[in-house]
Parts: structure tokens; C-alpha cells; sequence
């Protein structure tokens, strides 16, 4: 099976969820861009206008959209890993009597999440254009960088679907490790203004800038708002790392196959 192309057969499985999500709903396929927009509001109000953290938070960018920034990013990692577990066997009948490549399930999966990604981007894009405060030449990188999230999403989703063949409660596992890597990953906070026991040069600040959603988050940031913009080579290091990462499991998928469905 591994001359078959999945990414069709992917799109084929996307195109028809979001279609049947979404029909007859009453806004239909505009639900997308409304639910972030209404989120940005919520965060807004809350943390911008009765917490006041616009205005007292020292960053760049204003507390609310650093936040819908690393929810943007998070929120797709998340929700693919943390379907993972029972990614596989939610699609026993595809794998096992059509046969489709092992990936497919997983790409399939990935297109729908990034669907719903994307309107959150452009939210998030046409909020910071409309507020003044500019976007650089900087975010011309993104294409790049949501490549490489792309791909180290996929790895960890294509793990967290091996864990769930032999652990019963992977589901319950794989959660409990996303709340624990949320709050080790910048969404909520500014890891560079959190004072000097955090900084590049401690222990503990040098333990979380290996959480590779740290810098996928920061990098995120640094291709979106105005700024000095991403450092290349940090980038393209990330993204590389991301695409081997997703090959040597995606290899593993491949080379296993016959135990993976014979588990299933």
C-alpha cells in the first residue's frame, strides 16, 4: 500500500466532515471564523478590559492577541494529539477492509484541524491590521513554520495512536500530559518576562525552551507581530527537525503495519 497516495483520499475525509459538521447549521461554513472571533472578544473583555492586562503586561504585541496568538498554535497541536489515542480504532473498517495507507487517517485528521486553523489565522491577522499595530515583512516566514507544526503535530498524533493500541487508558494519559505541556508552553504567559530565574541562561529556563511548542509559539509571534522578526536559523533548524521527526514515524507506521492492524 505504500504506492497509494493518501493525501486524496485525505482531502476526501476532510472535505466531508466539515461538510456534514456543518450542514444545516445555521451560519453554515461561516462558524469557523465566528467562534474564534467570539473568542478574541471573550479575551478581550475579560483580560483586556476587567483585568486590565493590555495595558499593565509588558509585551509587544498586548496580552490579548499574545494569548490568541499561542492559542492559535496550541489549539491545533492539541487537538490532533489528543485525538491520537483513539485515532486508529475509530477507523478499523477504513484500514483494515479498504486498506488505505496508515497515514491517510492521520493527514485526513490534520486537513480538518487546519481548516478551522486557518480562520482563526486570519482573525487573528485581520484583528492585528485593523488595530494598527502593523505586521512585517516577517510574515512571509509562517508558511514555513505552520509546515513544520504541521508535521511535529502529525508525529506526536501518529505516537499517541501507537500508545493507544497497547494502553487502555492512553486517552485519559496523553490528557493529563497536554494540561501539563500547555502550561509548559508560553500560551498564557511572556517566558522572557518572567524574571531572571527563567531566563535563557538558568536551569529551568533552559529545561523549557526545550519543549519544542515553545518555540513554535515564540517563532508564531515573531513572524506576526512587528518586530525584528524571526532569527532563520532557529526556524528552519525547527522545521527540519519537525520534518525528520515525522518521517522516522511515519516510517515506523509503515514498517509495522501488519502488527498495528492486527492489534486493531
Amino acid at each position: 500500500m505504500h504506492g497509494v497516495n493518501a493525501m486524496p483520499i485525505a482531502v476526501l475525509l476532510a472535505r466531508r466532515e466539515i461538510e456534514a459538521r456543518y450542514r444545516g447549521a445555521l451560519l453554515g461554513l461561516l462558524w469557523p471564523l465566528v467562534a474564534p472571533f467570539v473568542l478574541l472578544a471573550v479575551y478581550w473583555l475579560f483580560f483586556g478590559v476587567i483585568l486590565g492586562l493590555d495595558r499593565s503586561a509588558p509585551i509587544r504585541s498586548g496580552f490579548v492577541l499574545h494569548l490568541f496568538s499561542g492559542y492559535v498554535v496550541w489549539d491545533l497541536f492539541a487537538r490532533l494529539a489528543g485525538e491520537g489515542p483513539e485515532l486508529l480504532g475509530a477507523q478499523r473498517t477504513l484500514l483494515t477492509r479498504v486498506r488505505v495507507p496508515l497515514e491517510t487517517v492521520f493527514l485526513s485528521r490534520l486537513l480538518y484541524h487546519l481548516a478551522h486553523q486557518a480562520a482563526s489565522l486570519l482573525v487573528l491577522l485581520v484583528v492585528v491590521v485593523a488595530g494598527g499595530r502593523g505586521v512585517s515583512a516577517a510574515v512571509l516566514w509562517l508558511p514555513l513554520l505552520l509546515a513544520g507544526l504541521c508535521a511535529f503535530s502529525l508525529a506526536a498524533t501518529m505516537l499517541a495512536a501507537l500508545v493507544g493500541l497497547v494502553l487502555r487508558d492512553a486517552r485519559e494519559v496523553v490528557a493529563l500530559v497536554l494540561v501539563a505541556w500547555l502550561f509548559a508552553t508560553p500560551v498564557f504567559y511572556d517566558l522572557d518576562g518572567l524574571g531572571p530565574g527563567l531566563g535563557a541562561g538558568t536551569t529551568a529556563g533552559a529545561l523549557l525552551r526545550l519543549n519544542p511548542m515553545y518555540w513554535f509559539t515564540a517563532l508564531f509571534r515573531d513572524c506576526l507581530f512587528a518586530g525584528p522578526g524571526p532569527a532563520p536559523l532557529a526556524l528552519c533548524a525547527l522545521v527540519a527537525a519537525s520534518l525528520v521527526l515525522f518521517l522516522a514515524v511515519r516510517g515506523l507506521l509503515r514498517r509495522r503495519r501488519g502488527l498495528i492492524l492486527d492489534l486493531l
